[in-house]
């Protein structure tokens, strides 16, 4: 099973993270402008990406700092390990420790009633 079956609002979160930290492959980025006119029919969120997934998951304001925050810890740690953290590991990290459920609007879609 794959990390985002049933779960596609996962890696728009991870993605924010890799946007918060820096780190959000250039090819990533356009793929998500291009999604943002689904993402504000599925949320009726107007706003860039990040705006939609930060209202979504009800982000504080401060929510990109202290993601810049975790990440300069965690790449001090592994250094002092002698080891090398990933972008993503640290994004999927983060996800699977603060957010472990789908947000809501995304596991009706496609059900009948």
């Amino acid at each position: 099973m794959s990390r985002y079956e049933g779960k596609p609002f996962v890696r728009l979160i991870e993605c924010y993270i890799l946007s918060a930290i820096d780190e959000l492959p250039a090819v990533y980025e356009q793929k998500l402008v291009e999604m943002v006119p689904a993402l504000k029919e599925t949320y009726n969120i107007e706003g860039t990406w990040r705006e939609v997934v930060a209202e979504v998951m009800q982000f504080p304001d401060s929510i990109d700092e202290e993601l810049r925050g975790m990440w300069n810890h965690n790449q001090a740690i592994a250094a002092q390990k002698n080891q090398i953290l990933s972008a993503e590991a640290f994004a999927q990290a983060v996800v699977d420790q603060n957010f472990p459920s789908e947000p809501e609007g995304e596991e009706d879609e496609g059900e009948e009633e």
